[in-house]
């Protein structure tokens, strides 16, 4: 089941359309405009989104929303010109349903997308806790939101998340961090690196196992 934000600002619609799939299992959040949207936009696997917002445009928004989460993107809207489904999909909108709509369909497409997006989950996106690791993109998020990391942070947190809740040796570490181009990361890159990434995660994914390496949480605790 996912967590579902509802960006719409008829408070009748989101209601309905919070409490079906609820009952389906999912969890919801509703927000009536963009800001709204945004700052409940961490932890969402799926949005679906309005065009008409009281202070934004949905298009505007979207490409937001693109900035800051991989999170699969529907519109639900009254807008049914051909152009503006084109304008969707190229902001990467995932499905495009039309107002008014018929209920049981508009759940039906909505569970066609999330299952979509959990069959590339189990193709290679790692999650652990709140992080997010995608090996065939090069990426990694926090919180729905994108974690800014250099290739030596990245090689290392895909070692650790590959291995999560094992103990990865400094040694493995040194030697999966000797990149294609033979820049040799030495004893002290490694710690340094290791504190750059455990700031930006959170002292409580990354544990020290002393006279060893390093262990990433396998779900983001202790």
């Amino acid at each position: 089941m996912a967590h579902i934000l509802l960006i719409e600002d008829d408070p009748l619609l989101a209601a309905g359309l919070a409490y079906n799939l609820e009952k389906q299992g999912h969890t919801t959040a509703q927000a009536a405009s963009g800001a709204e949207g945004l700052a409940a936009l961490a932890g969402a696997e799926l949005v679906l989104l309005d065009v008409n917002l009281p202070d934004t445009d949905g298009f505007a928004l979207a490409g937001q929303i693109r900035q800051k989460s991989g999170a699969p993107l529907i519109f639900i809207t009254a807008h049914d010109l051909d152009e503006e489904m084109v304008r969707a999909f190229e902001l990467g909108a995932d499905d495009y349903i039309t107002k008014p709509f018929n209920l049981q369909v508009a759940l039906g497409r909505i569970g066609a997308v999330l299952r979509r997006a959990g069959a590339g989950a189990e193709a290679g996106v790692l999650r652990i806790g709140a992080l997010e690791v995608d090996p065939a993109r090069g990426r990694a998020g926090f919180a729905g939101m994108p974690l800014e990391l250099t290739p030596t942070e990245y090689r290392l947190l895909l070692a650790l998340a590959e291995n999560r809740g094992r103990v990865v040796t400094r040694q493995q570490l040194l030697e999966r961090l000797w990149d294609s181009d033979a820049d040799f990361v030495d004893e002290h890159t490694l710690t340094l690196n290791v504190s750059r990434l455990r700031a930006k995660l959170g002292a409580e994914y990354i544990h020290t196992v002393r006279g060893l390496g390093y262990r990433l949480a396998e779900e983001g605790g202790a």
